[in-house]
């Protein structure tokens, strides 16, 4: 007789660890689905795709800026007129900051130190002297 209330122990102990774990289970079943039908977790979980589509758009807009840093600089070396050249040169400097800018913003989404831009220096004939 106390060999079966010892085995009747032992099954009961264990079952009641697997209803333990079941319970668990199910409470971090429902956390997780109240989590992903308010909206909390489908951000959470898709953090890494945001960054990615970030960082390439951040990348399409450093390219265009140095494309548009190049055409001035061709437009800035072929003006002949002094104002134009001066308002080209104005508007270089602009672009530079807003390259240097955009830079920034993606370096700090990729953790990582910014580049140097391999951007062309205007000759120094163009260059305002102070």
């Amino acid at each position: 007789m106390e060999d079966f209330l010892a085995q009747l122990k032992a099954l009961i102990s264990d079952r009641a660890a697997f209803m333990e774990w079941l319970k668990f289970f199910l409470v971090l079943m429902a956390v997780y689905m109240v989590g992903y039908l308010s909206g909390i977790l489908p951000p959470l979980l898709h953090r890494e795709r945001r960054r990615r589509e970030q960082s390439a758009i951040l990348c399409e807009e450093l390219f265009n800026k140095m494309i548009e840093h190049e055409e001035l600089y061709n437009r800035c070396v072929h003006e002949a007129a002094p104002f134009q050249r001066t308002l080209i040169v104005e508007q270089i400097a602009l672009v530079k900051e807003d390259l240097i800018k955009l830079e920034l913003r993606l370096a700090t989404l990729e953790r990582r130190e910014p580049r140097k831009l391999p951007l062309r220096p205007l000759p120094v004939r163009h260059l305002k002297i102070e």
